[in-house]
């Protein structure tokens, strides 16, 4: 058997919720290419998981953080470009200082392509969606 090289990524990442809506992201690169994805990313160093939420936040769809609850963390391992991919997910609910959601849009072209409200009274989406989207819905419906 052929041993794989390793990647290991921590990334931090926001639930958000807004009329019943989750706040997804689509992506246009990397292990998750064209699958929804909550708004957040890479932990860079010498960044706490919080202060990488915040920039990501601002960068991916120009929003501020008002309120922030830790969740948890979700570990996940995928193959990608024929290496072990080992992904920690720190995830956040969080409120936003923006008070009207319905006009926010990807600010970052080369991250995602686009911003989807994913209905969180459907039982599954019809989106292929990354596992921390699913831990997200999971947490929101748990309560």
């Amino acid at each position: 058997m052929v041993k794989m090289d390793e990647v290991y990524y921590h990334g931090a990442y926001a639930v958000v919720v807004w009329h019943g809506r989750l706040l997804t992201l689509r992506k246009v690169r990397g292990p998750y290419k064209g699958m929804l994805d909550l708004p957040g990313g890479g932990i860079q160093a010498g960044e706490t998981p919080l202060q990488a939420l915040k920039r990501e936040l601002q960068e991916e769809i120009g929003c501020t953080l008002s309120t922030v609850h830790h969740l948890g963390e979700k570990a996940h391992q995928t193959v990608y470009q024929q290496k072990l991919f080992h992904h920690q997910a720190s995830l956040y609910v969080v409120t936003l200082k923006e008070k009207r959601l319905d006009n926010i849009f990807s600010q970052d072209k080369a991250e995602a392509s686009d911003l989807v409200w994913l209905p969180l009274k459907e039982t599954e989406s019809k989106e292929p969606i990354t596992f921390i989207v699913q831990a997200g819905i999971a947490y929101v419906k748990e309560g």
